[in-house]
């Protein structure tokens, strides 16, 4: 099976997106976050309270629930902002690249304007798939990024990588809040 597609910076994008959500390392520091903040303002509201300084009290109060509201709101955007900036300096010069994949029964091989590879189908870790995208990830912390809305058949793709008898992760369902 052969594949040829660019990637834009939108792919690069989604992929860090993904990456990075699906990482316990930041699920726990946004839970420890969102935790420990509003806990603080609390603290600081009980201290004000028994000092008999109800307005500052009230203050910390009102701070300890704005940030419990909006905190995983306003840290996704932050996020997604930062690795908008992380995409852009890195991955510019890889913008509108066109690759081309050839899946063969032991191999796959991949060309672009840059470079050629050849992957072992059992160094595929697995395959991520996402409504607009296959993420393949190598045992090299390499992945393959190939975007679904090209002219890749993604259903003749999927049932490539089951022949290959390869792990597809579905996440069909996942965005980035």
């Amino acid at each position: 099976m052969n594949l040829a597609y660019t990637l834009s910076e939108n792919d690069f994008l989604t992929f860090q997106l993904f990456n990075v959500s699906t990482s316990g390392r930041l699920q726990k520091r946004k839970t420890r976050a969102r935790i420990l903040f509003p806990v603080a303002f609390l603290g600081l509201a009980i201290v004000f309270y028994l000092d008999s300084d109800t307005r500052m009290s009230a203050y910390f109060v009102g701070c300890a629930l704005i940030f419990g509201l909006f905190y995983g709101k306003y840290m996704n955007w932050r996020y997604k902002f930062h690795y908008i900036k992380q995409v852009k300096h890195y991955y510019s010069d890889l913008f509108g690249n066109h690759i081309r994949i050839e899946l063969q029964d032991d191999y796959i091989f991949t060309q672009d304007s840059t470079s050629e590879a050849k992957v072992k189908i059992s160094e595929i870790e697995v395959i991520n798939e996402i409504s607009s995208h296959f993420f393949v990830k190598v045992s090299n912390a390499n992945s393959l990024i190939i975007p679904k809305n090209q002219q890749v058949d993604a259903l003749a793709l999927k049932n490539r990588f089951k022949e290959l008898n390869i792990d597809i992760n579905e996440c069909l369902d996942w965005k980035w809040s």
